[in-house]
C-alpha cells in the first residue's frame, strides 16, 4: 500500500505503509488530499478508517490492478465512497492532463474574477 499526500511544499509526497501493521495518521489532518494506492493484495479496511479518523480534507483509494478510484465520504458506521470516473483513473494513473488543463482552467477563471 502507498499513501500519497499533497502538501503544498512537497509535491506528491509518498508513504509506503505496510497495511498489516499500525501506524499514527494524525499527520495527514488537514492535508488537502490523501491517495492511497492498493492491489488486490491489499487489505485496507483498518487503514483507511485510521486514515480518514485522522482528518485529511479528503481521502481517496485507488486500486491499481483493476484501474477503478473512489473518493471515500465516511468509513464508520459503513463505508461510503463514491466512485471516479474511468477517464479520472486513467488520467491520475498517467499523464494527467485532465489536472494540468482544470488547473489552467481554475487560473484563467481566478484572473477573470480578479
Amino acid at each position: 500500500m502507498v499513501a500519497l499526500c499533497r502538501i503544498p511544499q512537497f509535491e506528491n509526497a509518498t508513504v509506503h505503509a505496510d497495511p498489516l501493521k499500525n501506524y499514527r495518521w494524525d499527520w495527514v489532518r488537514g492535508l488537502p488530499n490523501v491517495v492511497v494506492l492498493m492491489d488486490s493484495k491489499t487489505r485496507i479496511g483498518p487503514v483507511i478508517n485510521a486514515i480518514h479518523n485522522a482528518g485529511p480534507d479528503q481521502l481517496d483509494v485507488l486500486d491499481i490492478e483493476v484501474n477503478r478510484g473512489w473518493m471515500v465520504l465516511y468509513t464508520s458506521p459503513k463505508l461510503v465512497t463514491v466512485k471516479w470516473r474511468p477517464a479520472q483513473v486513467a488520467d491520475w494513473l498517467g499523464e494527467q492532463i485532465w489536472h494540468s488543463k482544470l488547473n489552467s482552467i481554475k487560473a484563467a477563471y481566478g484572473l477573470t474574477v480578479a
